[in-house]
C-alpha cells in the first residue's frame, strides 16, 4: 500500500522560507507535489529514527538526538532518566512491525 492510499489525516507545519524553496525545487525536479515530498520526508525520518536509536548504545543516543535536533536533550538528572526511558522504548519499537506494516501483510 503506498502512502498515498493509506487513510490520511490533516496536520499544519510551519516551515522556513528556505526549506519550503528547496522543497518546490525538489517537488518541480521530480514532478511531485510538496505535499508528496513531506509525506516521504516524514516516513524516512520516521523510519530512520528508530533505527539509529536501537544501534546506538545507550550513552550514544543522546548524541544521535542532538544531530538531528540540536540542543533539546534534557540536562536535569531527572528530564535526562525519563529522555534515557523514552529513548529506549523508541528503539525497541524499531524491531516491532507498524500497524500500517501488520495490515498491508494482511491484505
Amino acid at each position: 500500500m503506498s502512502i498515498q492510499s493509506a487513510p490520511m489525516v490533516m496536520r499544519s507545519v510551519y516551515l522556513p522560507e528556505d526549506m519550503d524553496l528547496q522543497l518546490r525545487q525538489i517537488g518541480f525536479i521530480l514532478r511531485r507535489s510538496k505535499a508528496d515530498l513531506i509525506r516521504a520526508f516524514v516516513s524516512s525520518g520516521l523510519s530512520a529514527l528508530p533505527q539509529n536509536l536501537n544501534k546506538a548504545s545507550r550513552s550514544e543516543r543522546a548524541r544521535v538526538v542532538r544531530q538531528i535536533f540540536g540542543d533539546s536533550v534534557p540536562d536535569s538528572t531527572r528530564e535526562r532518566l525519563a529522555f534515557e526511558a523514552d529513548t529506549e522504548r523508541v528503539s525497541q519499537n524499531a524491531s516491532e512491525p507498524s500497524r500500517r506494516q501488520v495490515r498491508d501483510a494482511a491484505e
